[in-house]
């Protein structure tokens, strides 16, 4: 059932819980949602227009699967070791479009309230990593998910993963750049569609939603492990760390920030 609150002046509209954002309407609001029911693609690489994509898979790694209606985007790497593919939102001709930011450094909140949700499932489970999140501007680049799947390069970013050492365990997890990865696995199955959500609440700490149930973990963005006042953009990427193709569907992507 579709609810409304207000936030910071805005008309947002929620359901399953509070934090879960479906749209919002207002001055303030800054917005991406997409339910991949068509992408735009480039002529010659067929890659999507609106977000910068890094594959060494050659053509067709990013796909809408005609078997999966209601809008899937599925992201494919090659069956070769360490092949990849990353897109984070952005066109293919800059590295410069971070319209999101979660405050936080030195003590600073910016009042923004902010929201990202997504709902994806891993096709493979063994010797990979996904990542699903927001991430600094350029994320979308060869190692950003270092080779042998094993870890998220030195980046700041915050969202959802697996690794190649747990590649049946997704995590929460966020870093800043120069500081330690912080990750938390979550109880699911990992072969299953899942939502993962997180939310900003404007002053200094993230709560992170696994499947519409609240995690434990929690973020404070004050921390010196956290990237606060990062300026980022979402990006979904897959790895694998073996000559085995690995492929990460994703049905929605929403952000929406509250100013």
């Amino acid at each position: 059932m579709l609810h409304s609150r207000w936030i910071n002046g805005n008309l947002a509209y929620w359901e399953t819980h509070q934090c879960r954002i479906v749209d919002a309407v207002g001055a303030g609001v800054v917005k991406y949602l997409n339910d991949f029911v068509s992408l735009s693609l480039d002529n010659t690489t067929r890659n999507p227009m609106d977000w910068t994509v890094f594959t060494d898979s050659g053509a067709d790694t990013i796909t809408l699967p005609i078997s999966l209606p209601g809008g899937v985007m599925e992201l494919a790497t090659d069956a070769g070791d360490n092949n990849e593919v990353y897109m984070q939102l952005g066109g293919g001709t800059s590295l410069t479009n971070e319209p999101f930011v979660i405050g936080g450094a030195g003590g600073i909140a910016n009042a923004s309230p902010l929201y990202f949700g997504a709902r994806v499932k891993g096709l493979e489970h063994a010797d990979e990593s996904y990542f699903v999140g927001m991430a600094e501007r350029g994320s979308a680049a060869n190692g950003f998910i270092a080779d042998g799947a094993a870890s998220i390069v030195n980046k700041d970013f915050i969202g959802f993963s697996t690794v190649s050492g747990t590649p049946d365990a997704w995590d929460v997890t966020w870093k800043i750049t120069g500081g330690a990865v912080q990750a938390t696995a979550v109880a699911v199955n990992a072969a299953d569609w899942h939502t993962f959500e997180f939310w900003y609440d404007g002053v200094t700490t993230v709560s992170f939603w696994i499947d519409g149930v609240q995690s434990a973990t929690t973020a404070t963005t004050t921390a010196a492990t956290f990237p606060g006042a990062e300026e980022m953009a979402p990006i979904i990427g897959v790895k694998t760390g073996e000559a085995v193709l690995k492929r990460l569907q994703v049905d929605w992507l929403r952000v929406v920030q509250f100013s």
